[in-house]
């Protein structure tokens, strides 16, 4: 219970910083395009992943599913957070 309401708030406070970014980087006239955005990924970050478990657990069974899917995370996690340290990384000039 105390893990959902940490992981709530987390996921409040991350939301607000991507609406706040996304609102300030945008120019005027096309901030409402850009909110637009953040809401489309957010709606679909939190549909999709649900629909394709039901349908992977239409064909594979549970176990099969869950090695998947933590497959795929932890796959998403490496690929992220090396694109993250190329980012933050000085390039010698």
């Amino acid at each position: 219970m105390t893990g959902a309401g940490i992981t709530g708030a987390g996921i409040g406070i991350l939301f607000r910083n991507a609406l706040t970014t996304a609102a300030s980087a945008a120019i005027p006239e096309r901030r409402g395009e850009a909110l637009a955005a953040i809401f489309l990924i957010a709606y679909a970050g939190m549909t999709l992943p649900p629909l394709l478990a039901a349908g992977a657990l239409s064909v594979w069974t549970p176990v099969s599913v869950l090695i998947g899917l933590s497959a795929l995370a932890g796959l998403l996690v490496v690929v992220s957070g090396g694109r993250m340290l190329r980012r933050s990384t000085p390039t010698a000039a």
